[in-house]
């Protein structure tokens, strides 16, 4: 398909014969000799643009191998911290943690992993909130340190 754009001719194949020729549209991207090709991102993980979360997961899943916890999950919750309440029209607040570790005793610990953001007072209230209203689980909040992760 020829377009015209910013007073110059292009070619831009069409996906729909792409598609029609059983071809992938993103297998046509020619990839660099030499360069490396991230991964797509595996079904429970964070998305690699999300750094601190995706180092934090790279981190569990290490812990996981070694054998020191039984299994990790990524945003497996969300909680009411505030119910909604339709007579005042007041839409409540959710708290979603980031991981849920299931430890070799058996006990759930669920994991806030904070870097820095302008919303990070508000992160750490809600999980000030969150650690409060329910005490069943063991509550840690992470940040990164040098080459470590440290409790805050």
């Amino acid at each position: 398909m020829r377009v015209r754009t910013g007073g110059r001719s292009v070619e831009i194949p069409d996906e729909r014969m792409v598609r029609a020729e059983g071809r992938s549209v993103k297998a046509q991207a020619p990839v660099p000799d030499g360069a490396v090709v991230a991964p797509s991102p595996l079904p429970g993980w964070p998305k690699p643009t999300d750094k601190w979360n995706y180092a934090y997961a790279q981190f569990l899943d290490l812990e996981r191998h070694a054998g020191n916890i039984q299994h990790w999950w990524y945003e497996p919750v969300s909680l009411w911290l505030v119910r909604p309440n339709r007579e005042t029209k007041d839409q409540g607040v959710r708290h979603k943690v980031d991981f849920m570790v299931w430890q070799n005793d058996g006990s759930l610990t669920m994991i806030e992993v904070k870097g820095h953001s302008r919303n990070l007072r508000d992160g750490i209230t809600r999980y000030k909130i969150a650690r409060e209203q329910f005490p069943c689980y063991t509550w840690r909040l992470v940040t990164r340190d040098g080459s470590g992760w440290r409790d805050y």
